[in-house]
């Protein structure tokens, strides 16, 4: 869970030279550029911000120190070189001058020199990452094939992905149980142990994890590991291998937090709230995705926990029962292959500010009601109102003082070691596109509201722990509604990206939607404050996918209607999609004939705050006139007046259940006598 995402180094394996000055300013050159190539990619600004995909924190650490040791490599080069220069100087004489002027030159001739051979560095370091995937690909190729010699190509390629890890590796051959061979490569860590047997054929394998701690270990993620090998993914389970090596050696340098133990305490806490909250809503796991947690699927992506915070509709409403139950009890095998799932993987990250590790005697961040604190182990129980579900009320473990008290009061106190500079990161899986509202909802939650110093109170926000600041956006920065075209599947270029024609029943109809008006960030990663800020946070990116879903569906075409003679059907009805920016969930459409320009039907529909509901008011019912413009009329109507009274029950049930533009209007035109 300690950096997942991020690629090996690709100086892995390749000796450098002791770190000089000039490579202290390309660190920084290279700090700088991260941010320029971001600026530069695809989205640019959108991701370049506190929940981007860059690691802005890490950054800013990093930048400092590169320039705290810039200005001690210059300082000593004044205190030693150029000091012995000038007193050189200092004893005149041509001699010295002379000597002076050779020994620059030197250093000259010595500095291109040593810019060349970085520059060699780079490139074998590069071509070196480049022949070890490709390597990799080949290997999975031959698995796949079942060609000879693909069980010793297997065994030397763990070997080569132990040693590039940092990892010891052993191997010992067994006789098997039908008389062949068992081959077990073991590799391991400080703390981990991954041991694989081979057998006489390639698909003849198994993976057990084991550590060194004392501690419970969870069967999926052998699962997990032996579902990348079966499959021939030898780069995805070097992967998982990367992943748990990065634990391995957090946990051997902060032994006291145990990032291993405490990666197992997030996947407890993930099922604790899933457990709660099913509680809460009678078992239904329906209802669970629409307004809980997400659906914790421990150790199916990652070898870290990871939970699924949104399921698109038409996905949600074709699993069976069976597969539901499966879900549930965290035992569907393809549940990460669901199409269009969004997932939350949580990892560790560096962090500018430090942050409490719960002790060992804690298995969890989220207890039960009977659950009583003791004071010794430098906890207590913090109770939160879950932000969706009524009634019920979570209860989290939370340092008893804040970090500053605990240096004031406590310095000395054992428990000074699990205050780390790492946080807790969920990373979205895919990026979501959201507006200004959704990112500065997540902005408040994560960030401390109670001043570092002062004494926690129950109805706090967790002690300070760093505050984000909200993300500013450049006047031409694409709007949410380019972000979510972006991401549909490529449509011809019809010279109206923001038109599309559909077909749902009997006819076809066009939906286009009005100039663009929402401001957007993508939302790549959430660096938390405290594990109890998950089921906020869950509630906030669920809403804006929800909006986004039905954005998305104005893009995306959902089949071609054919006429009797087999030619694609001309549309009837044309439909025209207004959003808001000052109410950046809020949708208004008007359904009316294509060649006609009379009255129409107007819709405005809103998706809800808390739980996983679209609400839909008809024109008629915000007292709008039926005339030529109903859009203008609609655009006028007050938030205020968009009142659960006055909503239509069952034209909100179908934008619910079906989060589709289309599909809406389809029931529309079908069923006009329920309006």
């Amino acid at each position: 869970m300690a950096e997942l995402q991020e690629p090996m180094p690709a100086t892995a394996g390749v000796p450098r030279p002791p770190r000089s000055v000039g490579d202290e300013i390309r660190e920084l050159q290279a700090i700088v550029g991260l941010f320029q190539d971001q600026l530069g990619a695809p989205g640019g600004v959108v991701n370049l911000h506190p929940l981007g995909a860059a690691n802005v924190e890490k950054a800013q650490v990093a930048f400092g120190q590169a320039c705290a040791r810039l200005r001690a490599g210059l300082a000593s080069y004044r205190d030693t070189t150029l000091a012995s220069w000038a007193g050189l100087m200092a004893a005149g004489g041509e001699p010295a001058a002379a000597a002076s002027y050779r020994a620059a030159t030197a250093m000259r001739e010595l500095s291109e020199m040593r810019r060349t051979t970085d520059v060699v560095h780079e490139d074998m370091a590069a071509c070196q990452a480049l022949l070890f995937d490709a390597a990799g690909d080949a290997v999975s190729r031959t698995l796949g094939d079942g060609r000879a010699g693909s069980v010793r190509l297997l065994i030397e390629r763990l070997a080569a992905s132990a040693k590039r890890l940092g990892l010891a590796h052993y191997t010992d051959v067994q006789p098997g149980r039908d008389g062949g061979e068992v081959t077990t490569v073991t590799l391991a860590g400080s703390v981990s142990v991954v041991d694989v047997d081979i057998g006489a054929n390639a698909d003849e394998l198994k993976v057990k994890v084991s550590y060194v701690l004392d501690m419970e270990h969870d069967s999926r993620i052998d699962a997990l590991m032996l579902r990348r090998l079966r499959a021939g993914d030898v780069r995805g389970f070097e992967r998982l291998l990367g992943e748990m090596a990065a634990l391995d050696k957090l946990t051997v340098a902060h032994p006291a937090a145990s990032f291993i133990r405490s990666t197992f305490a997030v996947a407890a806490t993930l099922a604790e709230i899933q457990r709660q909250e099913l509680a809460a809503l009678d078992g239904d796991l329906v209802e669970l995705a629409r307004s809980g947690s997400g659906i914790a699927l421990l150790f199916m992506r990652h070898a870290g926990p990871a939970t699924m915070y949104y399921l698109p509709a038409a996905v949600r409403y074709g699993l069976t029962a069976e597969q539901w139950g499966s879900l549930g009890s965290n035992t569907l095998e393809d549940a990460a292959e669901l199409p269009g799932a969004r997932w939350l993987s949580f990892a560790w990250e560096p962090s500018s500010t430090e942050h409490f590790f719960l002790p060992e005697t804690c298995p969890r961040h989220c207890v039960d009601a009977e659950y009583m604190a003791d004071a010794a182990s430098g906890v207590r129980v913090v109770a939160s109102p879950h932000p969706a579900i009524r009634g019920l009320e979570m209860r989290f473990l939370e340092p008893t003082h804040t970090r500053k008290q605990q240096q004031q009061e406590q310095p000395d106190d054992a428990s000074d070691q699990l205050w780390l500079r790492y946080a807790a990161v969920a990373r979205l899986e895919p990026e979501l596109p959201a507006c200004a509202m959704t990112v500065r909802g997540i902005v408040a939650v994560v960030s401390a509201s109670a001043a570092d110093g002062e004494a926690p109170d129950q109805a706090a926000e967790p002690p300070s722990v760093g505050r984000l600041d909200s993300p500013r956006l450049l006047d031409d920065a694409p709007t949410l509604e380019q972000l979510v075209r972006a991401s549909c599947a490529p449509a011809p270029d019809t010279g109206a990206p923001f038109k599309a024609t559909h077909s749902v029943g009997k006819h076809a109809f066009t939906v286009e939607l009005d100039s663009p008006q929402i401001r957007g960030w993508s939302i790549s990663r959430v660096p938390l404050a405290s594990m109890r800020n998950v089921p906020a946070v869950v509630s906030l990116l669920r809403r804006q996918a929800i909006f986004n879903e039905l954005v998305a569906s104005c893009f995306s075409a959902t089949g071609t209607s054919l006429s009797a003679s087999g030619a694609a059907a001309e549309p009837v009805l044309a439909v025209a999609v207004k959003t808001h920016a000052g109410d950046p969930f809020r949708i208004d459409l008007c359904v009316r004939g294509a060649a006609d320009d009379g009255a129409g039907q107007g819709v405005v529909l809103r998706v809800d705050e808390t739980r996983s509901g679209i609400s839909a008011w008809t024109h008629q019912a915000l007292g709008v006139g039926g005339g030529s413009d109903i859009l203008a009329a609609l655009a006028a109507v007050s938030p205020a007046a968009l009142t659960a009274d006055a909503a239509h029950p069952k034209l909100s049930r179908v934008a619910s259940i079906g989060v589709s533009i289309p599909t809406l209007v389809h029931w529309l035109t079908s069923y006009p006598d329920r309006l």
